[in-house]
């Protein structure tokens, strides 16, 4: 399917100067009047200046005979545009559009075993003008292949962490408009997403180990912790100032269409942004209590993907589950010996916690060649620093798709999604927070197309 960009290729003629080009010591001849006589100073500036043109000369025509045994440039990537409406009981509907996703990739063999790739994203109709949307080098790699059993990628990176991650901006490849919720790239602006899956590495081993009709596959891999100087002022941004890496992988195996995998990553995170973090949410929480001594955390992902296809129907579900060990403890206030017996003992035991966890299960079938339909259940579930204030969001969704032809795909979306923010019984007489739960839906058009 990729297309193959064009090339311009120069061949200098095969046919040399004759012999009348040629003066009797083969140097070449300019006419008297345009080369009038000059000083010597001058006759060897002009020598100078002939070398360099022979030299250019010669270079402009070497590096043709080069790149006629280099493998093609490949330049290719799609887009994904849609129309959406929204509709919520508390707020008022609207309806938009949006080039929800741009990628424009290129791919190159730059050996016998190894390969090269380039992967531009821009989301939300990107304008730098205009500070929409956001455009970033997603991808920068090259891979030695040895062999089925072995490849290895070194440069940036989207590691495997269970099915979805490594494909989750190829929109083409699958029927959903809006992706598995925290998938969708689109949502980073509002959602931290970045903390459900790795976004980044710089070096992976992976490979694929048959065993008769069982395949097993396996991955490795190594970058960035989460605390990236973003700073100019602090020095060198794009750095990790930790200096403890992000390590992580993934084990699976196939079978015909049935398809499983575990996946897992441990990094260090500094404080320097969860503390504010921290103090946003007990404010919010109108606590005014500090948090005692704060070690580095470490966050720790942990998925499982599932799969099976056959002709006619498909079925997938992953679990992520995002934990942090070496939590802080509350700092309660003096003030809690003024509270009620009950609401003090309450206040004591209260312990901090951070945790996510999302789910998505997928059942589709295909009536037809060009056709796919589906029926799709998110849950997303995170813990508000509090061990019993969490909030959960779910979503309801069917859609379909219509291969148009190889490079067309056009999309339907429609959804319902249920949002709530709770607080355990036995914490609501300490805390002022105010309950509430939303239930609104979307319903969406798009189009696909791959260049």
């Amino acid at each position: 399917m990729l297309t193959l960009a064009a090339r311009l290729r120069y061949r200098w003629p095969s046919r040399q100067p004759g012999p009348e080009a040629l003066g009797t010591a083969g140097a070449w001849h300019a006419p008297a009047r345009l080369w009038p006589a000059r000083s010597p100073t001058a006759r060897r500036r002009v020598r100078w200046s002939q070398l360099v043109a022979v030299w250019a000369f010669l270079g402009a025509g070497l590096c043709p005979a080069v790149a006629e045994d280099e493998a093609p440039l490949h330049v290719f990537g799609f887009f994904q545009n849609y129309v959406s409406y929204q509709d919520y009981p508390e707020t008022r509907a609207t309806n938009t559009f949006s080039l929800q996703q741009f990628n424009l990739m290129m791919q190159r063999q730059v050996g016998r075993s190894w390969s090269a790739f380039a992967n531009l994203e821009a989301v939300n109709s990107y304008s730098s003008a205009r500070r929409w949307g956001s455009f970033s080098l997603e991808e920068a790699w090259v891979r030695y292949t040895a062999n089925r059993r072995l490849q290895v990628k070194a440069g940036l990176l989207v590691p495997a962490f269970n099915a979805f991650n490594e494909i989750k901006n190829r929109t083409p490849l699958f029927p959903y408009i809006v992706r598995p919720l925290v998938y969708e790239s689109s949502f980073a602006e509002f959602m931290a997403l970045d903390e459900y899956w790795p976004g980044r590495a710089y070096l992976q081993v992976s490979g694929l180990l048959p065993r008769g009709r069982l395949k097993v596959e396996y991955a490795v891999y190594a970058g960035n912790s989460p605390n990236v100087n973003g700073d100019p002022e602090a020095g060198q941004t794009g750095i990790d100032t930790t200096g403890v890496p992000m390590v992580g992988g993934r084990l699976g195996c196939r079978f015909r269409g049935l398809r499983l995998g575990l996946s897992g990553t441990r990094e260090a995170v500094e404080l320097a942004s969860i503390q504010n973090s921290f103090v946003h949410q007990t404010r919010a929480l109108a606590v005014g209590w500090g948090l005692g001594p704060v070690p580095r955390l470490t966050r720790w992902r942990r998925g499982l993907d599932a799969s099976w296809a056959s002709d006619r129907c498909f079925a997938e579900g992953e679990l992520i589950d995002v934990r942090y060990t070496h939590l802080p403890a509350f700092d309660p206030p003096r003030a809690t010996s003024e509270l009620p017996p009950e609401m003090a003992a309450v206040a004591r035991s209260l312990q901090v916690r951070m945790g996510k966890r999302f789910l998505y299960v997928t059942a589709g079938y295909r009536p037809r060649e060009p056709w796919a339909t589906y029926l799709t259940y998110w849950k997303v579930n995170e813990d508000l620093l509090i061990d019993g204030y969490r909030t959960s969001l779910q979503v309801y969704s069917c859609g379909g798709a219509y291969h148009v032809n190889d490079r067309v795909v056009l999309k339907a979306q429609a959804a319902i999604i249920d949002q709530a923010l709770g607080l355990a019984t036995r914490l609501q007489p300490l805390f002022p927070v105010q309950q509430n739960s939303e239930t609104g839906n979307t319903v969406s058009l798009a189009v696909t197309a791959f260049f």
